[in-house]
């Protein structure tokens, strides 16, 4: 007999592993393009009102979250919802991840943001902003960065400028550089934009 067990992966943060067997190193790289042919293929087999195969029902869900599709995810979350007559599981944006610069391929002192900032207080770059006297936050991996959040920043960034500080927000894109002078950061940082 068989023993077969669900295994469920995530993969949110996995960007690389090494898999070593029999003395042979294979390095598989997740992108972009390879979450969206999995998404593709995982869509093309599920059928709505068909209750067969649950967990590629979710794996198409996270990948498709993954990927930053909320109208493609909402879509499948609907067919979920109807097929299962369940509550899909809910469109939650990725937090922000921050890369050490240890990780980089010219290391500098910069504290590195990703992916889109939603209800983010910052209250991890009290510690950050006070052990620089000069602290740069790179920006260059932001796609979003939601109102609340740069409010809360605003905020963060306004206590450190109290203290006599001065930060240097480094490469934000073009609709960010504006938001963030519409909430006023400018005020309290230095704002380096991109200069494409």
């Amino acid at each position: 007999m068989i023993n077969r067990r669900l295994l469920y992966l995530n993969t949110h943060r996995l960007t690389a592993y090494l898999w070593q067997a029999g003395g042979l190193t294979q390095e598989a790289v997740f992108d972009q393009q390879a979450d969206r042919q999995l998404a593709n293929s995982l869509r093309a087999r599920l059928i709505a009102g068909q209750c067969t195969d649950q967990a590629s029902w979710h794996q198409c869900l996270e990948v498709l979250q993954r990927l930053g599709e909320q109208a493609e995810f909402e879509e499948v979350a609907l067919d979920f919802a109807v097929t299962f007559e369940q509550s899909p599981p809910s469109w939650e944006p990725l937090a922000p991840v921050l890369i050490a610069p240890a990780d980089l391929a010219e290391p500098d002192d910069a504290y590195y943001f990703t992916g889109d900032i939603r209800s983010c207080k910052f209250d991890e770059l009290k510690a950050f902003l006070e052990q620089h006297a000069a602290p740069v936050l790179d920006f260059s991996g932001v796609q979003r960065l939601y109102f609340f959040s740069a409010g809360q920043l605003v905020n963060r960034l306004g206590l450190f400028k109290h203290d006599g500080g001065e930060v240097i927000i480094r490469h934000p894109n073009h609709l960010l550089s504006d938001l963030l002078g519409v909430v006023g950061i400018n005020k309290y940082a230095r704002i380096l934009k991109p200069k494409f």
